[in-house]
């Protein structure tokens, strides 16, 4: 199973993009960027957006020339419906997180844009429903979660995690679960026990806008998730964690002294590239490359 990192938090960009060939497939996994709106009172910065573009660049390619589709939920870091529907999505096999029952209004109605967006753009897509869905391709396994909070409550909405399993490999995409493990979590996840997995990490980066026993709770039942796991060899976690310039801080505190045996790392880390939080550090950024902002 051949894993690739697209895009990520780490690497500049809002996103958890992941490509996998495995089987003779060719597997996206939420093919979406985006950028914070807002950070420290500014905008992006254009570094940012250069590096937005030069990703999504990246997943459109990857994207066409992928068999397989999986949209976790529908924030737009995660998928979009306005740009290159048709090289994304065009005869590709979707499985998509159900668009009418266990989301919230704003999920909504992006699944439903995007869904009014193939059909405006007549895309040949085969759309399947994946909530609680298993598929069996002749070697590569897929198995859809069913719908866990994206965080502690369900404001955001719901999403599903992803497992991939072939070759005796094992891989899992936890999607944006915020590494809140509730007992829906905790138990799809040791249903799979992987080899491999990819979590989003806390939103420590929103400071008091957080309470600190959300973050503390994230910390405390995602170690002892993981410690709890027989295969696991190794842990990517990335996404909203790495938008915290300290975010060596909180996997200190729960991560770092209880992996004993296990490797866990960023995307940046994993890749064995330099780390790049351009929305972390954008007042930085501004003020080592100063932009004229009247025009």
């Amino acid at each position: 199973m051949r894993i690739r990192f697209v895009a990520a938090d780490s690497l500049g960009v809002r996103s958890m993009a992941t490509y996998v060939e495995a089987g003779g497939y060719k597997v996206f996994i939420d093919p979406g960027v985006a950028l914070g709106p807002w950070r420290y009172g500014l905008p992006p910065h254009p570094i940012e957006r250069e590096a937005m573009e030069e990703a999504w660049s990246r997943i459109v390619d990857l994207a066409e020339g992928s068999d397989i589709i999986i949209l976790t939920h529908y924030h737009f870091d995660h998928f979009s419906p306005r740009r290159d529907v048709d090289r994304v999505f065009g005869g590709k096999v979707l499985y998509m997180k159900d668009p009418d029952n266990n989301i919230n209004p704003s999920q909504i109605r992006r699944s439903h844009f995007l869904l009014h967006r193939l059909r405006e753009e007549g895309v040949d897509v085969d759309i399947n429903v994946c909530d609680g869905v298993e598929v069996d391709l002749g070697g590569l396994y897929i198995r859809f979660s069913r719908p866990v909070k994206h965080g502690p409550d369900d404001r955001l909405g719901f999403v599903v995690m992803v497992y991939l399993e072939y070759g005796g490999s094992s891989f899992l995409y936890t999607s944006d679960i915020e590494s809140y493990v509730d007992e829906d979590v905790s138990m799809f996840i040791r249903s799979v026990d992987p080899e491999l997995i990819y979590v989003d990490g806390p939103l420590t980066y929103l400071g008091d806008r957080v309470p600190s026993e959300v973050i503390d709770y994230s910390g405390f039942s995602l170690a002892g998730l993981l410690r709890s796991l027989d295969n696991l060899s190794r842990v990517v976690i990335d996404h909203h964690l790495l938008r915290d310039r300290d975010y060596h801080v909180w996997l200190n505190k729960y991560l770092f002294r209880v992996m004993e045996s296990i490797d866990v790392v960023s995307v940046a880390e994993f890749m064995g590239v330099k780390l790049n939080q351009l929305e972390a550090y954008r007042d930085i950024l501004y003020s080592e490359h100063p932009v004229d902002r009247d025009g």
